[in-house]
């Protein structure tokens, strides 16, 4: 998933006293009753089996690995023993996750005689864990031609209780010597016993043939323009909201579409039309960026602001029209809806009723699902409105898109939101887009929950894991990818171009996840979307493009080396694309710029190194940090520009404790924090701009006056600090460290007014989230840290009049 993809919390379900009814099958209209149980044994007991995944992938495989044989049995599913309805983590389950399904075969050994055959599966739905929606049996002689047995379609389900649950095929009554249960997976399924009853074979029973003969799928029809509203290529351009720091990155002027709308040459002349239709993407994050009614709003008015997003693109459009004398072009547009997040419990008002979206309410989750259903029928309804309000000539509204990259499990009723979405759409002739992350949850019922296209995320860009990194060198793995299109195919979807600032980087980078990445490996993945959705035919549906911010496709043209990949996604879409044969060579990594090999520092006050020639990579540095200790670190550019991370060291890579990745020639510097109770050694990467660069790094120990970033007052987990500002305007500067989630508030003295602000970067001039109330109130902010606990956060407290006040930091 990309950036913005969500993590799961797991943990244990509730325990279930509902009891749900057998789903029976029956396998042939003259069986006209069924035999007694009582002459039957588990015939599958302690064999053999072997499970096939319908799309596999290496990655998600290795959940399985962990989860297999953890009971102690070989073959956990033929054991005998069955889970626990509570608990996933019990050792008798087997955890399976995405991979569209799986087959479990059973070897009987020898032909034998099969009545019934039986599944146990859990629901956790906490944990993202449901029923398959469907449970396919069928029978062989000789594991290769295969015989339906049966098949059993679980009711949704409408409980987020844990329970186990069996289900059967019965009255099979023919004789086999293999046995097949495929199952389908969303995000995860668990299993823990499969049970087939039977006898001795013996010479007047029926044989396998006898039943009907399994079909091979069928791959589904791609997406036509018709399907799609005419939108072919999409490109992903994100918003973000104002009230963040990322606002101005989301903010879209005329000029920014020139480059997106139409392809240009290296002078900035359009000589083409590009990408046909603009999704503007609600970035950031969707649960706090988007919790109430006044947000959606800020969403909407940024949307048809004057002079940028909408009004730019349709500016650029007919700026563009004439200059490539097209007069009947129309830029497509697509808008994403805000996520109707549950735990947004007062988010607004509609016709005088406020509308709670969390199932903790009178009414539970069939209530949380009216006030959001209203909520995103207000927002479509006042969408449609103002786009009609702005008569634009230039571009058209195609429709909208689901900002949830699956189909979450939290509520019974999401599925039934996006339906319920959909038909408000549909009955107002706008399509209905979406983006799922790879094999998320719904990407295989995408028809059925009322979506007109699907453009699967493949997530292969981002994964170090897949080939070529650091410990594969240049050996290129389409493992991913491959998976992919063959998901996309079978299923009737499109796909996702994934590519973004990774390749502009010169030579190595380390990113925000710990990944390690390569430019010149950047562009070779790139390129392998390019050639294998070729080769599938993919380049001929709908796709989208996702480019990261605001910001990279601009950097992409200006740069002479990755612009190719610009011209290549020109002709890809126009179906001029030739299929790159791909390097295989390994790019080793600069000498010293390993997390097992950096340059060692000495603990001091001072300028500890300057580099003594040229570097043209990235370096790791690390110097002893005590326990509870912080030191500044300081980066001086000599020539070119340098930016800079921070981390604790760790047997391997550790996540970010603070970054600095605006490469400036500036002055910039970091608070390196050591908030555990050992010694230990901070790790510094300097990252350049150019293979001419010289710098100098300096250590030194916080002054803590308060009056800047870098002198910031340490304010300790579990403390309060009163302090004064002696005049008003005056800023005062604290630091956190230690936690993966905040609460702060600020209590000002009587009607003193202060505000304040967090920054998650010295140098980046924006804040991450802002607390500024009427004077007098406390000031709140409460914020989850993403990185690692030792991450250094800085509190700005805003002044407005002089007086006391109080910060805590519970």
């Amino acid at each position: 998933m990309r950036k913005s993809i969500v993590s799961k919390s797991i943990k244990a379900g509730i325990i279930s006293t509902l009891l749900m009814s057998l789903v029976s099958f029956h396998a042939s209209a003259e069986d006209k009753k069924p035999s007694s149980n009582d002459s039957y044994t588990n015939v599958a007991l302690t064999k053999s089996y072997t499970v096939v995944q319908e799309m596999k992938d290496k990655e998600l495989m290795g959940y399985e690995t962990r989860t297999d044989g953890d009971n102690g049995s070989q073959y956990e599913l033929t054991d005998g023993k069955t889970g626990s309805n509570t608990k996933f983590q019990d050792p008798n389950w087997v955890g399976y996750s995405r991979q569209i399904a799986r087959s479990v075969i059973i070897d009987l050994e020898k032909p034998t005689f099969i009545n019934s055959i039986n599944g146990g599966f859990l629901r956790d739905r906490p944990s993202a864990i449901d029923f398959p929606r469907y449970i396919n049996f069928y029978v062989s002689d000789d594991g290769e031609n295969w015989f339906n047995a049966g098949t059993v379609k679980p009711e949704t389900s409408k409980s987020q209780e844990a329970a186990r649950e069996e289900f059967s095929t019965e009255n099979v009554n023919v004789t086999a010597r293999y046995v097949k249960v495929q199952f389908e997976v969303g995000m995860f399924s668990f299993a823990d016993e499969i049970t087939v009853l039977g006898r001795e074979a013996e010479e007047k029973d029926k044989k396998a043939g006898t039943l009907k003969k399994a079909k091979a799928p069928k791959d589904a029809p791609l997406p036509t323009k018709k399907d799609t509203g005419g939108v072919k290529d999409m490109y992903l351009s994100f918003i973000y909201p104002d009230h963040t720091g990322n606002g101005p990155l989301g903010t879209w002027k005329k000029d920014d579409f020139n480059h997106v709308i139409t392809h240009v040459d290296e002078n900035g002349k359009p000589n083409g039309w590009m990408f046909d239709s603009i999704l503007f993407a609600m970035g950031g994050d969707m649960y706090q960026d988007y919790k109430d009614q006044n947000l959606w709003n800020e969403a909407i008015n940024k949307l048809f602001k004057a002079d940028v997003n909408l009004d730019a693109l349709d500016a650029s459009t007919k700026e563009k029209k004439l200059a490539l004398g097209d007069k009947t072009r129309k830029t497509k547009v697509v808008l994403g809806i805000p996520y109707p997040a549950l735990e947004s419990t007062n988010w607004g008002t509609i016709d005088g009723k406020t509308l709670n979206f969390s199932v903790d309410q009178p009414g539970g989750e069939k209530a949380s699902f009216e006030a959001r259903r209203a909520a995103v029928n207000w927002y479509i309804e006042l969408v449609e409105k103002r786009f009609k309000e702005k008569d634009y000539q230039n571009i058209e509204l195609a429709g909208f898109y689901w900002t949830h990259e699956e189909i979450g499990f939290r509520t019974t009723y999401e599925e039934t939101l996006v339906k319920e979405t959909s038909a408000i759409l549909h009955a107002k002739d706008f399509k209905f887009f979406w983006i799922p992350f790879f094999q998320s949850n719904g990407t295989t019922i995408w028809k059925e929950l009322g979506f007109d296209s699907v453009m699967m995320q493949p997530n292969y860009y981002f994964k170090t894991f897949f080939g070529p990194n650091i410990a594969k060198g240049g050996e290129i793995d389409l493992s991913r990818l491959e998976a992919a299109v063959n998901t996309a195919k079978r299923f009737g979807m499109g796909l996702e171009v994934e590519g973004d600032y990774h390749m502009l980087w010169n030579g190595w980078g380390t990113d925000y996840d710990g990944q390690v990445y390569n430019s010149e490996y950047a562009m070779r993945k790139y390129y392998a979307y390019l050639n294998e959705m070729k080769r599938a035919g993919l380049d001929e549906t709908i796709k989208g493009y996702y480019l990261g911010a605001r910001t990279v496709l601009a950097d992409i043209v200006k740069d002479p080396v990755v612009r190719e990949t610009y011209d290549e996604t020109y002709r890809f879409i126009h179906g001029d694309y030739q299929i790159r044969e791909l390097s295989t060579e390994t790019i080793p990594p600069p000498t010293g710029d390993t997390w097992d090999n950096p340059t060692v520092l000495e603990a001091k006050e001072g300028d500890v190194y300057t580099t003594p020639k040229a570097l043209s990579k990235a370096q790791w540095y690390k110097f002893p940090i005590k326990a509870g200790e912080d030191w500044v670190v300081t980066l001086t550019p000599i020539e070119g520009a340098a930016g800079m991370e921070s981390r604790l060291w760790g047997p391997t890579q550790t996540p970010h404790s603070g970054f600095s990745y605006n490469k400036s020639t500036q002055v910039q510097s970091l608070v390196v924090s050591n908030p555990t109770n050992s010694d230990t050694y901070g790790m510094i990467r300097v990252f350049l701009d150019s293979d001419t660069s010289k710098y100098k790094i300096t250590l030194s120990r916080p002054i803590e006056d308060g009056t800047s970033m870098v002198n910031s007052i340490e304010l300790a987990n579990g403390a309060s600090l009163t302090c004064e500002a002696t005049t008003a305007g005056q800023n005062i500067w604290y630091r956190i460290s230690g936690k993966k989630a905040y609460s702060l508030s600020l209590q000002p003295k009587g009607t003193n007014d202060v505000d304040f602000e967090l920054y998650y970067d010295l140098n980046s001039g924006y804040p991450q989230a802002v607390s500024s109330k009427p004077a007098g109130e406390t000031e709140v902010i409460n914020y989850s840290n993403p990185y690692a606990e030792s991450f250094v956060y800085y509190l700005k407290v805003k002044a407005k009049t002089a007086g006391q006040f109080t910060i805590t930091n519970q």
